[in-house]
This record gives C-alpha cells, structure tokens and sequence, in this order.
C-alpha cells in the first residue's frame, strides 16, 4: 500500500483522524484508509532505531509497522491485511485498534532520542 511519508502527508493524515488522544507523551490517532482503519503514534522526539529495525524486526503490532514518517518521529500501522476484511476481525473494533495503537507506542518510546539536541548545543 502506498503511503506519503513526507512531512505533508503525515499532516494530512493527522488531519483525517477519526479519534486522537494524547499517550505517555505522544500524540495517537485513527484515521479510516480505504474502509480500514490505520493506528499511528507521533513522538515528541525522533527515533534512534533504523527504519528497517523499526519496520521488519524491532516493534510487534498488528501486520507490523507500515509508515513512518521521514523526519523519524511518526509511526503507524494498517488493518488492510489479509483476513482483515473479515467481519469478526478484531480490526473492526476502534477499541482494539486504539489498544493496538497504544501497544505500538509502549514499543517504541524506548527507541526515543534521550534528549533533542539545539542548534546552540550542537556548536558547543
């Protein structure tokens, strides 16, 4: 599935939530993507992690993580897996959707930047 993972895609996502909340300091929300809903998480400070660590081996949640967003601080994932089109999936349920969310992050704010460095900092 082809996704933007600029900047102003992740924006207009974000903008397309069907509920967001904030969770342990990042901000969570649900869009709906073609009648399945995705769950994604955006940090308040990027990842150290890979993306291909992040993607492939690092973070177990539902199909696994399908977007991240290019500056490092945004993470999501779909519903749009085989057998999801089922309708006793869990995927149809916002609630399992919002615990998955929230199981994705749990994840992946250890992978957090410690502290952002400043521009000043960085010339020290």
């Amino acid at each position: 599935m082809e996704r933007d993972t600029s900047m102003e895609g992740i924006k207009a996502v974000t903008a397309k939530a069907v509920v967001s909340w904030d969770y342990r300091g990042a901000k969570l929300f649900i869009v709906k993507f073609r009648g399945h809903y995705c769950g994604y998480c955006t940090l308040p400070r990027p990842t150290t992690a890979p993306h291909h660590e992040i993607m492939d081996y690092a973070i177990n949640v539902h199909g696994g993580v399908t977007l991240f967003s290019t500056d490092r601080k945004t993470y999501g994932f779909d519903c749009d897996h085989y057998g999801d089109e089922n309708p006793s999936s869990p995927t149809h349920d916002i609630d399992w959707v919002k615990a998955e969310t929230e199981r994705m992050t749990d994840q992946i704010i250890p992978l957090m930047v410690q502290e952002e460095i400043t521009d000043g900092e960085k010339e020290r």
